[in-house]
């Protein structure tokens, strides 16, 4: 019952479609005394149509009388629209109740003032309309393409020349898409009727900046929810009617409550599940000035036992726990808040940590390179006494006390030193990796700057593999300050544990220093095992 209702009234919507029978027509235009100084195309008119003049305004405002043709060719058994034969200067044209399957392009060329075509009921398929059908037809005013069973998507090339378009009917053509911005080349446009179609969702932007759409009509269709700030830049809207779909809800994001103009809603017979998302549609119901149809049927589909079947506007709040879930979100939110605050926290108090483990963890990849692609060094490859591995902060001791004392008689040994004998260019990893490879002995300088140098370690770590790929024991340990066990990386305390290590004196016993120091770079590179027993250089 109600849809036979609703669908009269649709039809009063566009009743001034078929306004051509109310009016007075005639055969011939009675303002033209003598048809033969009428051109041949304006008198054409298809065969078993009817083509009348009616008195028609081209504008609203128009107060010159004139006089134009209307075709009537519903229910002739067209085929195609026969584009030859109408007349050039008709208004209206009528093909509903026919068989029209296709639509070409410029099917509409010989009538550009056309303000109103009738297609519906037909037999017309979205794939077999062309782009550029409606091409020519800027002052088309009203188009009508209602129950055709094949306009499964609404296509926006379509549409794009009607720049005058104030209405447009898809009713009953089982229409399932509709473009992305369908709508956006038709400024004028003031009502849009898609009901009775199988909609499931509605493009984000169909009806923004739409200033003149005040009605649109999609009830009957599969839609599941409407689009956040459904009409923005389209203040004008009136009515709205979206009864009989699959909404389980509508959000404040819609913002219904915008829409400053809107008079009349239509939200009934929907699946709305009435839990806390429905409260804000709950609150509209019940404060909203605008008419609300068939208000009794805007009712909980799902939801706890005591809502179903009742009223959205009568719900009780408490029924859906609605608080228990606000708080139980507070407390979700704020323990993941609290979690991510103690990892941040403990990130930041130990970041040097996770830095130092981090670029150790680079280094030894970098290592891992290297080291595949160089051979174990052979005596007779060896280039230097010794490697010095240090800490560029302890460089003035280094380049003063240490290289020329050492490189000078009675010692004569032949050092490697960062600063004179690492190839310009060379990545920092290679020359070290070089360095080890080619030193007899590598020579570490232990300071307070040593253990907390990321490269050290890395020196340190070389010298360390090449001590297990080759068997030999090259490590010559200086402690030229006191260091904190606590604070050597595992590595150091190793070597330390293992050999003795070369104090550096304060003032007495320099001499035996040097003498123990060369005696322990010039001395052969004993098996690993050898050296564990060896214990004063």
């Amino acid at each position: 019952m109600f849809s036979r209702l609703y669908s009269c009234w649709v039809l009063l919507i566009f009743a001034d479609f078929t306004y051509c029978k109310k009016k007075k027509c005639y055969d011939v235009n009675p303002l033209v005394l003598n048809t033969t100084v009428q051109s041949p195309d304006v008198l054409k008119c298809p065969k078993t149509c009817h083509c009348k003049y009616c008195r028609h305004n081209l504008t609203p405002s128009a107060s010159i009388i004139t006089y134009l043709h209307y075709v009537d060719c519903s229910s002739r058994g067209f085929t195609r629209v026969p584009v030859n034969d109408l007349p050039t200067d008709a208004v209206v044209l009528q093909f509903s109740r026919n068989s029209i399957s296709k639509l070409s392009a410029d099917t509409f060329k010989s009538t550009p003032i056309a303000s109103y075509i009738d297609l519906s009921s037909n037999k017309l398929d979205h794939s077999n309309i062309d782009d550029n059908a409606f091409r020519g037809l800027a002052q088309l005013q009203k188009l009508k393409l209602s129950n055709n069973g094949g306009l499964s998507i609404v296509h926006k090339k379509w549409l794009e020349p009607l720049i005058s378009l104030q209405r447009i009917s898809f009713e009953n053509s089982h229409v399932r898409v509709v473009e992305k911005d369908a709508f956006s080349h038709l400024q004028n446009l003031t009502i849009v009727v898609l009901n009775n179609n199988g909609i499931r969702k509605l493009p984000q932007d169909l009806f923004h900046q739409l200033p003149n759409l005040a009605r649109v009509i999609l009830q009957y269709n599969s839609i599941a929810s409407l689009p956040s700030n459904m009409f923005s830049g389209s203040p004008n809207i009136l009515e709205i009617n979206v009864a009989y779909n699959q909404l389980t809800g509508i959000t404040k994001e819609v913002h219904l409550q915008d829409l400053n103009s809107l008079k009349k809603v239509s939200l009934q017979n929907n699946p709305y599940a009435c839990d806390c998302g429905i409260v804000w549609l709950k609150e509209w119901l019940n404060a909203t000035s605008v008419q609300v149809l068939s208000y009794d049927q805007i009712r909980c589909a799902s939801g706890p036992s005591e809502v179903i079947k009742k009223c959205v506007s009568a719900i009780d709040e408490d029924v859906l726990h609605c608080q228990s879930r606000t708080l139980m979100i507070i407390v979700v939110s704020c323990s993941v808040f609290a979690f991510a605050f103690s990892i941040a926290f403990l990130i930041f108090y130990h970041r040097w940590n996770i830095r130092y483990f981090y670029q150790r963890r680079k280094l030894r990849k970098q290592y891992e390179r290297i080291t595949q692609s160089l051979a174990p060094p052979l005596d007779q490859n060896i280039q230097y006494d010794a490697f010095i591995s240090y800490n560029s902060k302890d460089q003035d001791w280094i380049v003063k006390v240490l290289q020329p004392t050492l490189e000078a008689p009675p010692y004569n040994l032949k050092l490697c030193v960062d600063y004179r004998d690492f190839l310009v260019g060379e990545a920092i990893a290679q020359n070290i990796a070089n360095s080890v490879k080619f030193s007899r002995k590598t020579v570490l300088v232990i300071t307070k700057h040593f253990v907390h140098s990321e490269w050290c370690h890395f020196e340190m770590e070389m010298a360390h593999n090449r001590t297990f790929d080759t068997h030999e024991d090259v490590f010559v340990t200086i402690l030229l300050e006191d260091v904190k066990v606590s604070s050597m990386p595992l590595l150091l305390k190793k070597v330390l544990k293992k050999r003795t290590y070369i104090e550096w004196p304060k003032e007495e016993g320099r001499d035996v220093f040097w003498m123990r120091l060369a005696r322990a770079i010039d001395s052969p590179n004993v098996p690993l095992e050898a050296s564990r027993t060896v214990t004063n250089y």
